[in-house]
């Protein structure tokens, strides 16, 4: 059995450094929001519950799918890998790719190179002359990152995998090192769903995404982006395969819908005998009940008493 936990979103905020020159550019559209309702919305509080949280949950392996930051302050990043550096986990056990919120300004990119290279690193056999997508095997389970976040015109938050990486993550599937691997995709922008369709903050190219999907497969899809959790799917080569998006993990509103603060653990179980590849047996969501982290089970039962 492997235990993965999924969260997305976390909008981690510092101003520490910052100077009112970083915001005469795409930032100060963030800024606005965050004066306005941002920065009360998402709580660091909420974050430090969750990593107390996933100490508890015997995990081997744990996934975020992006917006680590908010407008993609230098200082952002660094008070982001200060909070990551005190998961349960070390870095090679703990998967991280950008969001568009982590691209707002292009050198974004580099400021999440600069702390986060170490959470986005393939393993030794499947490095590339690219680094994205990014291969990761642990177990019977094959991560596979891909970036979709780019510098988007003012009031846009779209994405793209973009042609060299659809080419790539085509190779990386069809590879014979991962036919019997549980083969899950990190993806920040939905790539399924009405969702992706969205000129200004879709996939906008979902569709050549799912095409490699339906001739290749996969097992799994993870996702954020919406601050929802919701299930869809897209055709796969052996069947239907779940897309898979978390809600943000700091929203402090909705409290108990699929629009509040929570996360996802999945358990895969490589002992299927009827199967050379690992099956998923179960995914659990976890929610914030005003003062921690709980199973969806245990939050309605509080309510109802």
């Amino acid at each position: 059995m492997i235990r993965l936990a999924h969260f997305s979103d976390p909008h981690l905020l510092s101003l520490k450094g910052s100077r009112v020159r970083d915001f005469l550019n795409k930032r100060w559209i963030g800024g606005l929001n965050l004066l306005s309702s941002r920065a009360y919305c998402h709580q660091t509080a909420l974050f430090e519950s969750l990593i107390e949280d996933l100490k508890t949950q015997q995990l081997d392996h744990i996934i975020c799918t992006g917006d680590l930051t908010n407008v993609a302050l230098p200082s952002e990043f660094e008070f982001a890998q200060s909070l990551f550096k005190q998961m349960p986990l070390k870095s090679s056990e703990i998967t991280v790719i950008p969001g568009n919120h982590d691209a707002y300004v292009d050198i974004g990119k580099e400021h999440f190179h600069q702390w986060f290279s170490d959470y986005c690193t393939s393993d030794d056999g499947f490095k590339h002359e690219i680094s994205w997508p990014f291969v990761r095997v642990r177990g019977n389970v094959a991560i596979i990152g891909l970036s979709t976040s780019h510098e988007t015109p003012w009031f846009t938050a779209w994405g793209e995998v973009g042609k060299a990486q659809r080419d790539r993550l085509s190779e990386i599937l069809a590879s014979p090192e991962l036919n019997t691997k549980f083969r899950i995709i990190a993806i920040h922008h939905p790539p399924s769903g009405n969702y992706a369709h969205h000129r200004r903050h879709g996939l906008h190219d979902w569709d050549a995404f799912a095409e490699i999907l339906k001739h290749q497969g996969a097992e799994l899809v993870l996702h954020g982006h919406r601050h929802h959790d919701i299930q869809t799917s897209l055709p796969g080569s052996d069947g239907a395969i779940v897309v898979q998006g978390v809600s943000s993990v700091t929203y402090t509103k909705k409290q108990g819908t699929p629009l509040g603060a929570g996360y996802r653990i999945y358990t895969i179980d490589s002992s299927n005998t009827r199967t050379d590849t690992p099956t998923m047996v179960n995914s659990e969501r976890r929610i914030w009940d005003g003062s921690m982290f709980v199973s969806i089970e245990q939050y309605n039962q509080t309510c109802i008493a």
